[in-house]
């Protein structure tokens, strides 16, 4: 069964990189952050909707394994599926497509 994924286009700003150039840390949460909301908005219209039906969810752990540095105005492809599980579990990934 293939699992369908959501994207998010992402170029990499200035403000996000430290003094090397590279994309600092921090950000990379903040961007799989920011594709899951729209992956949710699109599944089910938003957390809003979630909340109005008595269902919340937390991030109880997150795990990153870096393999390439982004870098300022690199263009960058945010992958977001969603698994069913017995516990419900979302996974996400970011692409680089030109790489």
């Amino acid at each position: 069964m293939t699992i369908p994924y959501y994207e998010m286009d992402l170029r990499v700003r200035y403000v996000e990189c430290d003094m090397q150039g590279r994309v600092f840390n921090g950000h990379y949460l903040t961007w799989v952050d920011m594709a899951g909301t729209d992956a949710l908005t699109e599944i089910v219209g938003g957390y809003s909707e979630l909340l109005a039906c008595g269902i919340d969810y937390v991030v109880a752990a997150a795990e990153l394994q870096f393999r390439q540095a982004a870098t300022f105005d690199d263009r960058l492809l945010v992958q977001v599926s969603v698994q069913p599980s017995r516990q419900y579990l979302a996974t996400k990934q970011l692409h680089d497509p030109a790489r």
